[in-house]
């Protein structure tokens, strides 16, 4: 370490620096899962063709039972397919995902120093050996995990195909079970994309806070339904780098943990202990001021209108058919004609709420979306997401004021942006994705 930034700090005056949480890049996220997601579909595909080639309609066979002769020839396949390389393909996968990743965390880290202390780090952070290093090292580590998904999912097949032999599994059996295998192993890519995602961003903010002399840091849990426990209860509280709890590790590390840390500065501690502004403005979910000329919200149909329809349930779970079906039968032409009044000729966007993959599946605001996309010419983007999952449906006022959704994604510019839900109780959800496309400078209207 070359600098000791609380050392050159130390005869400026005492102050609260308000430093941000450095969270994880959700889109560095999706990116990593849909190139995994690939990944998996494009191996498990080549091995089911495979299997397929010695025995001609080995997966189309109802009838035999299964015989030492296919055993053999499988795992012929199989063992030549294991032989393969497929290291530059892990590589490439592994060096865009923590390349993204580090881009990120650099342009963050950096601002949230120069914010809070004037001083730009930008270009001493970029140049860093000891963060190439963790980046070299965290490249290597997930093109091993990448490679993990392969080994394993062979190994799994292999296995199958010999307990087949000696159970005598019938051939339909057997390739059913092939393709139960590829949906796990597809679940455990999923898995290594989010946790990862998270290891990556904590261990670079550590990289580069110890870097900068920064020894601690306060830990900053999201405090949503989905935070474990012990993480919650650690939340506001101050840890050494060299010290990590021992119970949790330092934020990020343990397994899909969203916790992160904020800088915490030596001649700053007392009074970031004694500050609770500091840590709390971060936990706020993104709103903004209601100006008296905002348009109201255009609610059609009653809250029931929906829940009670027999789409509604395969709707809500992700059917995409269901959910469209579902927004044709409700939008009325009443609320077309109140929308079309509101846009006028603005150039305007569809912005529906909806999640990641990871965090849910409600498809009926995205047909909602798309059935108004055709009656008012207007397009639909999805590039804001929400990013923390809240599941309040049922619950009461105080739940829905304490679980408040959270969004990312880029923001088209220039634009008037009609945001829209499938329900509204309160209007949180609305306005937290309101606030963060107020953060972003959009112009907008509201559905």
């Amino acid at each position: 370490m070359l600098m000791n930034l609380p050392e050159i700090l130390k005869n400026q005056k005492a102050r609260a620096r308000k430093f941000k949480p450095v969270k994880m890049s959700k889109r560095t996220e999706l990116w990593y899962r849909q190139q995994l997601k690939q990944f998996v579909k494009m191996m498990t595909n080549d091995v089911e063709r495979a299997l397929q080639q010695p025995q001609g309609s080995f997966f189309m066979d109802d009838a035999k039972g299964f015989q030492a002769i296919s055993a053999k020839a499988l795992m012929k396949v199989l063992e030549k397919y294991e032989k393969s390389d497929r290291t530059s393909q892990a590589e490439n996968i592994a060096n865009g995902f923590v390349s993204r990743g580090d881009a990120q965390n650099h342009a963050e880290v950096s601002t949230n120093l120069k914010n809070q202390t004037g001083i730009d780090l930008s270009a001493y952070l970029r140049n860093s050996p000891n963060i190439t290093e963790k980046v070299n090292a965290l490249t290597a580590g997930n093109i091993q995990l990448i490679k993990s998904i392969r080994s394993q999912y062979l190994d799994k097949v292999q296995n199958a195909v010999m307990q087949a032999m000696v159970r005598g599994s019938l051939n339909k059996d057997l390739a059913a079970q092939i393709k139960d295998l590829g949906k796990t192993t597809e679940k455990r890519a999923m898995f290594i994309a989010r946790d990862q995602s998270s290891k990556l961003n904590a261990a670079l903010t550590q990289a580069r806070h110890e870097e900068v002399g920064i020894k601690k840091y306060m830990w900053s849990a999201s405090l949503d339904e989905r935070v474990r426990e012990s993480h919650a209860e650690k939340d506001g509280q101050i840890f050494e780098y060299a010290n990590p709890p021992a119970d949790t590790d330092h934020p990020g590390h343990d397994f899909n943990c969203r916790c992160v840390q904020i800088p915490v500065l030596d001649n700053n501690e007392q009074i970031v202990k004694n500050s609770p502004i500091v840590s709390q403005q971060e936990k706020q979910q993104m709103r903004s001021e209601w100006s008296d000329d905002f348009p109201d919200t255009i609610i059609d149909r009653k809250l029931g209108d929906a829940t009670s329809h027999p789409l509604y349930e395969n709707a809500k779970k992700g059917s995409i058919e269901d959910a469209y079906q579902l927004a044709k039968d409700l939008v009325t032409d009443d609320a077309v004609n109140k929308l079309k009044q509101l846009v006028g000729n603005k150039n305007a966007i569809l912005i529906p709420v909806h999640a990641e993959e990871a965090v849910g599946q409600n498809m009926i605001p995205v047909a909602i979306a798309t059935v108004l996309s055709k009656k008012l010419h207007i397009p639909v983007d999805l590039s804001i997401v929400q990013a923390t999952k809240v599941s309040r449906t049922g619950g009461d006022g105080w739940h829905r004021l304490v679980y408040s959704p959270a969004f990312d994604g880029i923001v088209p510019k220039d634009k008037y942006a009609i945001i829209l839900d499938d329900t509204q109780t309160q209007g949180g959800t609305l306005a937290s994705l309101k606030g963060y496309i107020i953060k972003e400078k959009l112009l907008h209207l509201m559905l």
